[in-house]
């Protein structure tokens, strides 16, 4: 009696469509660096070796800014919802969510994107948030001169709080800085190093 020929099965389109898809959702994760007007500034640019003097993240769907000032600016009548602010006319300096061109005249504004992970996106804006009322290093521009730890979790400058929430959320390694500081410039350049579209705005 001739044996029966064994069959392989062969997947089918049906087979296909009911298959798990396996997708890598990313997420845009913007920065909005610009290069502002003072003494103030102008010593930051100095001291970062270039034009930049403060940078935030911009929430994509509002276009508010979280970062961190020295200043008190005006807190809008309207907030969007799911951002959050302090009660009163000023929203306060430190860590806190700021409107859109809150920074007044500058002299340069770029934006910078990259396309990344979810995990990374919503880790980056989950250090960012955990931040929120925490103050502003006051010392931060000293800091710079003294070699003081940039990544001290008491308070921070724009571009320490920035360059650590990059750390925590695995956005990249952790940071080499010889000198234990991190500017402006070097967010800029670390972003770019990394793939992000840039965008200069008119001032």
């Amino acid at each position: 009696m001739a044996s029966k020929a064994k069959t392989k099965s062969i997947p089918t389109l049906s087979d296909a469509q009911a298959a798990p898809a396996i997708v890598q959702t990313t997420l845009p994760l913007t920065m909005s660096l610009i290069g502002g007007v003072g003494l103030i500034s102008g010593g930051i640019k100095r001291l970062s070796f270039g034009p930049l003097s403060h940078v935030d993240a911009e929430d994509p769907v509002t276009g508010w800014l979280f970062g961190a000032r020295s200043d008190k600016v005006k807190r809008p009548e309207v907030v969007p919802s799911g951002i959050v602010v302090p009660d009163g006319k000023k929203i306060p300096a430190g860590c806190q969510w700021r409107p859109p061109g809150y920074y007044g005249r500058v002299k340069k504004h770029v934006t910078m994107t990259l396309q990344v992970p979810r995990a990374v996106h919503d880790a980056y804006w989950a250090f960012l948030k955990d931040q929120r009322g925490k103050p502003y290093n006051a010392w931060g521009i000293v800091g710079m001169l003294l070699n003081e730890d940039w990544r001290a979790p008491d308070s921070w400058f724009c571009s320490e709080l920035q360059g650590r929430a990059g750390e925590v959320s695995n956005l990249y390694p952790t940071l080499f800085t010889p000198t234990d500081r991190v500017t402006p410039v070097e967010i800029a350049l670390l972003w770019s190093g990394l793939g992000a579209k840039v965008v200069e705005l008119p001032c």
